[in-house]
């Protein structure tokens, strides 16, 4: 099957559910394949003269394979969501360490965004589709292993540069690190989806239990504590429903757990994902009935993840809790937008935020704000159409934007 096949094959054999979830998946990649290309373009246009001037081979092979993913990915069906990319000058870093830290976080976006569609193509069985996921993504992990190479290089400590054996982190001691940069009032955080494995194991422990639930038990409490610290809410978000009866009943154990393990602890509020996104008794639905009483598609085919509509559903019943404690919306400034903070190594950025790294304002306000550090740059880049960008000089430049305009 050649690419240009994927989406109009899934049309002919698959569900609705299915065609969204791979026209979503496609869509989402080569948007952010055509951003790696554009910064990347950029970055070797900038190097002459800098830091990473160094590392050219590194950003040329980077830009190319990135180009021919792009080919690919727009034969297979995917249309970009936008075109032009507008990226804060503290992004290119003048050619020092934070060029390599703003790859590192496009090539982990990537690699995410590769391995949802690794799965969203397995589960329909579209063997060609998963493997030009999975190649795709064999790419990326090499491109985020030579930018991290880069920061060593440039003195940052890193520790080893090579990459990552399964994508996870060290939770514990990444909140550890985090509560104490950012200081949150109160913390919204969500996991154990892809913990369902933990549960399937049904070996038993010396006393007759599961041998997982102890050590499963102690890992989320530890976290709770690291969240709460020394008083501050936490917002312990289970895990949805999911299409798989095996995988969902292993995510009943584990939300069972978490749920239990939240009631020791004073600040730490349980919120029912699971019960938000089941139907009527309780089972998985790809749809769900919005605060307007509108039906949505809520779930992406794969049986797993959400679709867009579904993660705002999420966000606006997570919000109201978040708003009860803080007053929010009462705080809201007209035509000021606040900051967002993205830690560095993150695999996603909310939607419209337009950033990949540091403060980032989720749109560019229309006045100045006190989140202001940067100018925007005198031009928005736009992403090559039809042939690979010249390894020396940046995609083609569109008009400037409104001259009221500053980065956050």
């Amino acid at each position: 099957m050649s690419t240009s096949n994927l989406i109009s094959e899934s049309e002919r054999t698959g569900s609705p559910g299915n065609q969204e979830s791979l026209r979503e998946v496609l869509d989402f990649l080569v948007t952010e394949e055509q951003l790696g290309v554009t910064l990347v373009s950029a970055a070797i246009k900038n190097a002459p003269g800098t830091p990473s001037e160094a590392f050219l081979p590194v950003l040329r092979n980077g830009v190319t394979t990135e180009y021919h993913h792009v080919q690919a990915l727009k034969e297979a069906g995917g249309k970009p969501l936008t075109t032009k990319y507008w990226f804060p000058d503290a992004a290119l870093d003048n050619g020092g360490i934070g060029i390599f830290e703003t790859l590192e976080v496009i090539e982990t976006i990537e690699i995410s965004l590769y391995l949802i569609g690794v799965s969203a193509f397995a589960s329909r069985g579209d063997d060609f589709g998963a493997r030009l996921c999975a190649e795709a993504m064999g790419t990326e992990a090499v491109h985020r292993a030579l930018v991290r190479f880069a920061q060593g290089e440039l003195g940052k400590e890193i520790g080893p540069p090579n990459d990552v054996g399964f994508e996870n982190y060290d939770w514990p001691t990444l909140g550890a690190k985090e509560m104490t940069a950012v200081t949150p009032e109160i913390v919204v955080f969500i996991i154990s989806t892809n913990d369902y494995p933990v549960a399937l194991n049904k070996t038993l422990d010396a006393a007759g239990e599961l041998a997982w639930k102890a050590p499963y038990t102690k890992e989320v409490d530890d976290m709770m504590k690291v969240l709460e610290g020394s008083g501050r809410t936490v917002l312990w978000l289970g895990a949805p429903v999911l299409g798989d009866t095996k995988q969902n009943d292993a995510i009943k154990e584990l939300n069972a757990v978490e749920k239990e393990v939240a009631k020791k602890h004073p600040k730490v509020v349980y919120f029912d994902t699971y019960a938000l996104f089941a139907d009527a008794d309780g089972k998985y639905s790809t749809t769900v009935t919005d605060a307007d009483g509108k039906t949505i598609t809520a779930r992406s085919g794969d049986g797993v993840h959400l679709t867009m509509d579904g993660a705002n559903y999420l966000a606006r019943a997570v919000f109201k809790v978040v708003d009860a404690q803080c007053k929010v919306a009462a705080q809201a400034v007209t035509g000021v937008t606040k900051a967002t903070i993205q830690t560095p190594g993150s695999t996603q950025v909310a939607p419209g935020s337009g950033g990949s790294g540091g403060n980032v304002g989720t749109t560019p306000p229309a006045t100045g704000s006190n989140t202001a550090t940067t100018s925007p740059p005198t031009a928005t880049t736009s992403a090559p159409a039809t042939s690979p960008p010249a390894t020396t000089s940046a995609p083609a430049t569109t008009a400037a934007p409104p001259a009221t305009t500053k980065a956050p």
